[in-house]
């Protein structure tokens, strides 16, 4: 059995370096990481938005709005929650004939220079009352769009399982498989390990490059390897409806479209509501890494989500693989 694995390992290896497929699939995804990595400076460089509660006279809204926008709201209640939010807005509210600065603490400016820049557009000395919530000084923005390029490419690795499954299919080479003592184990193994590894260094590469060493990476390849399983259920998915390269890139546009998408989605869904991805094994690989970088989200955290992850993929590869053995004909 492993003779057999190995044998399809070396298989696949020979035919992705003789079509630079490894190279494309390493290469791309981390030039388009690194090319991220300095966009997202830029973000946080964006003009600022002020929650600004009513009642401050016009004169500092308009010196205000000479900086950033302003964004007006009937009480202080509804300012903190605009600054809750995750995004880098303050807030001001007037407070003893003053005005009280409030920030969460996850600011790309700082608290301090926030402060002094309120402080010179309201008079130019400091004559505010500031209280500072440290809501923890990370942004936001950068940790989803590293679960976002992590998704993506554990669907480049389904993807490399699923093209490997269409080409025995295309060149016949199945044929020749399926009179062998070969199994649909041996075959899923065989075909999956190649690109779980190569997923896996791009995983970690993509969150060394966007996220640097603040991360805890033992955590990182536990909450991947169980969440490697997805790319098995993607490449069964798109393996199996496909019999043609052609077919099979029309059936990854449509899987990566519902892969990514709806996940990403729940970021703007209030948590009440996530009840509806719940039978989504993709969403809960989401919930795994945004546990990990930003912190228990939910009731399940870290570990919850990925046996989720992992039980979900199973079930799902186990429903599809009786379909799939007798397409291949496989034992």
């Amino acid at each position: 059995m492993v003779k057999r694995i190995l044998t399809l390992l070396r298989q696949d290896l020979t035919n992705a370096l003789r079509d630079n497929m490894v190279l494309y699939a390493m290469v791309g995804p981390l030039i388009l990481v690194v090319g991220t990595r300095f966009f997202l400076p830029t973000l946080d460089q964006s003009a600022l938005t002020f929650a600004v509660q009513e009642g401050v006279p016009a004169e500092v809204v308009e010196r205000l709005e000479a900086h950033g926008n302003v964004q007006l709201f009937p009480s202080e209640d509804a300012v903190r929650a605009r600054v809750a939010r995750n995004d880098d807005v303050p807030g001001l509210v007037p407070a003893h004939g003053g005005y009280r600065l409030i920030l969460e603490g996850n600011e790309a400016q700082g608290p301090a220079a926030l402060q002094r820049l309120i402080a010179q557009i309201i008079g130019g000395e400091a004559v505010a009352e500031y209280t500072v919530t440290t809501r923890g000084a990370r942004s936001l923005i950068t940790e989803y769009m590293t679960i976002l390029w992590i998704m993506i490419v554990t669907l480049l690795g389904g993807m490399i399982m699923a093209f490997n499954i269409v080409q025995d299919k295309e060149t016949r080479a199945i044929q020749a498989l399926g009179v062998s003592p070969l199994s649909l184990l041996e075959l899923t193994l065989a075909r999956s390990l190649f690109a779980v590894l190569l997923s896996l260094v791009l995983v970690v590469a993509t969150t060394l490059i966007l996220l640097g060493t603040t991360v805890n990476y033992g955590l990182l390849l536990l909450g991947y390897l169980m969440c490697a399983s997805v790319s098995v259920l993607l490449g069964y998915i798109v393996g199996g409806l496909a019999d043609s390269q052609l077919k099979a890139i029309a059936v990854l546009k449509f899987t990566m479209a519902i892969f990514l998408t709806l996940p990403m989605v729940s970021i703007l869904v209030p948590r009440k509501w996530h009840v509806f991805w719940y039978a989504l094994p993709n969403y809960w690989m989401f919930a795994v890494f945004e546990n990990l970088f930003i912190g228990q989200m939910g009731r399940v955290g870290f570990w919850g989500a990925g046996l989720i992850t992992l039980a979900m993929s199973l079930a799902a590869v186990a429903i599809l693989a009786p379909r799939l053995r007798r397409q291949l004909r496989l034992r």
